[in-house]
């Protein structure tokens, strides 16, 4: 049977600080539907009632852009990976020009022949 990849779009591999609640964590890929983000343990228990909320706010610090990227955000899975967690998160809402923001942001990724997750 082949392994067939069901994702909307690309995930791009990234290095990207987000803040969750007053958590300043890393992004690891990004998409158009959602990110994945990096949540050392240590911190996971300050942020496990924020993520299984229904929704939540994310700010992705996009390089290069004078403002944040703000996403509402419902988290899609958690896993423990060594000595943190990965949570998956898909955007709900990208208001005002956040969504612009956020393609800009993709679209330069795509043009850069930046890596993307297998």
């Amino acid at each position: 049977m082949d392994n067939v990849d069901n994702r909307k779009s690309h995930r791009y591999r990234i290095y990207l600080p987000v803040m969750i609640d007053g958590i300043e964590l890393i992004a690891n890929n990004i998409s158009s539907t959602g990110l994945q983000v990096s949540c050392p343990d240590f911190l996971y228990g300050r942020l496990q009632d924020t993520v299984e909320r229904d929704i939540f706010q994310v700010d992705i610090q996009v390089p290069e852009a004078e403002s944040v990227c703000q996403s509402s955000c419902k988290m899609i899975y958690h896993s423990e990976f060594g000595d943190e967690f990965l949570i998956g998160l898909e955007y709900l809402n990208l208001p005002g020009n956040n969504q612009l923001l956020l393609d800009t942001y993709l679209n330069n990724l795509a043009a850069n022949n930046t890596p993307v997750v297998e």
